[in-house]
């Protein structure tokens, strides 16, 4: 008598072992960016956040950590469908229909759900999550606009005249920080552009700042040398109220990590990739506000409050 099965089930294995693959990257993707700790993750864990996701400093993944956040799933299924969408759900019917399969397929709903809650829960202590608050930089700063307290990181780089400043120099002032790299063709000019247009056009309030300054370090120390930064400070048409900073790799790299600056380098081209970042630094030297591609609008009205106080 042929006791052999009537259909193959061998070939079901593969796809639900992926697709239990792709749910289970998922979820630890998503356990990086949020994990089940409401204090201070260990030292480890925060580094992979900063490398991976851009960590921002009130905890939120950068604009960038957000787009991989969702990408490297979707591209995941995606190619788990294309390859393997017909056998998927009758896999998935054949599992539904044992005890075990319906206890195992259980299981997975509920850690799925139980993260949903979790990441949920996260996002509402962040306020309006930061990658929402650049899309939506047409519109006023929320008043609600998240304010940190964090004491900015303090560095010692050398500007176009070759002297040594350190963040001491800028103390009483409000300094709108950005970091930018001199070969940029994209989003180099048109942060420089936005920084300039904010110190240029404050004047012109009906209550200016007195002390707004603009802060500007490369992220390129191997081709934007301290020789090299009075020419970009011309190509930028940056004011008098803006200094360009450099200084050596390592003293540069140490300033950006301290930062949080996500940025990626292309060893073989020198190409940067990073995020558009602007620090807005309060006059008692704390990180008052985190920006990401903002507008001259935001950019002042993050300054004014700066500068208002907690």
């Amino acid at each position: 008598m042929d006791h052999s099965p009537s259909q193959p089930r061998e070939p079901l294995k593969l796809p639900l072992a992926l697709l239990g693959l792709c749910l289970a990257t998922t979820s630890l993707w998503w356990w990086v960016a949020f994990p089940p700790v409401t204090d201070t993750p260990p030292a480890w864990l925060s580094s992979l956040q900063s490398i991976c996701l851009g960590t921002l400093p009130d905890g939120s993944p950068a604009a960038y950590g957000w787009g991989l956040l969702f990408t490297t799933p979707l591209g995941m299924f995606s190619v788990l469908w294309v390859g393997w969408g017909k056998e998927i759900w009758p896999a998935l019917r054949r599992m539904g229909s044992l005890a075990t399969g319906k206890a195992a397929l259980g299981l997975v709903v509920v850690a799925l759900a139980g993260q949903a809650v979790w990441v949920t829960w996260r996002l509402a202590d962040f306020g309006a999550p930061e990658p929402l608050a650049m899309l939506s930089a047409t519109e006023p700063m929320p008043e609600a606009y998240p304010r940190g307290t964090r004491s900015a990181p303090v560095f010692s780089l050398v500007d176009a005249r070759g002297q040594l400043l350190s963040l001491e120099h800028w103390r009483g002032e409000v300094v709108l920080m950005t970091f930018v790299f001199g070969e940029c063709t994209t989003v180099c000019p048109l942060l420089a552009a936005r920084l300039s247009e904010t110190l240029a056009t404050e004047s012109q309030r009906a209550t200016p700042l007195p002390n707004l300054k603009g802060v500007v370090i490369t992220l390129d120390p191997w081709r934007d040398t301290p020789g090299a930064l009075a020419g970009l400070t011309r190509k930028w048409n940056l004011p008098p109220a803006a200094t360009l900073l450099s200084g050596t790799v390592r003293e540069v790299t140490r300033v950006l990590d301290a930062y949080q600056v996500v940025r990626r380098r292309d060893g073989k081209t020198g190409e940067i990739d990073h995020v558009p970042l602007v620090y807005v630094i309060d006059p008692e030297g704390r990180l008052a506000y985190t920006l990401l591609n903002p507008t001259p609008a935001w950019m002042a009205e993050a300054a004014h409050r700066a500068a208002r106080g907690a």
